[in-house]
């Protein structure tokens, strides 16, 4: 039994990055199955995680757009010299 909230927050990331290892993901499950206050608490977790990746994925594919742009236009002013 996890009695340390702090310890299942670090569980649960390390679950979501892939970095769980055969003992965290037994604690997990240990833990879900408790109760179903703990299975809704994952449940937000786990969805706030992935909606917090896919907007880093977003953000990273305009900073990429933008950069890609700023050189066209860089090229195009030094061709105008």
């Amino acid at each position: 039994m996890i009695n340390n909230k702090l310890n299942i927050d670090e569980i649960i990331i390390r679950y979501l990055d892939g970095t769980a290892t055969d003992s965290d993901k037994e604690q997990l499950l240990t833990w879900l199955k408790e109760s179903d206050k703990n299975l809704h608490s994952y449940s937000e977790f786990r969805d706030v995680w992935f909606a917090s990746q896919s907007n880093s994925s977003v953000h990273s594919d305009m900073e990429k757009a933008l950069k890609r742009l700023e050189k066209r236009i860089k090229g195009k002013e030094s061709e105008k010299k």
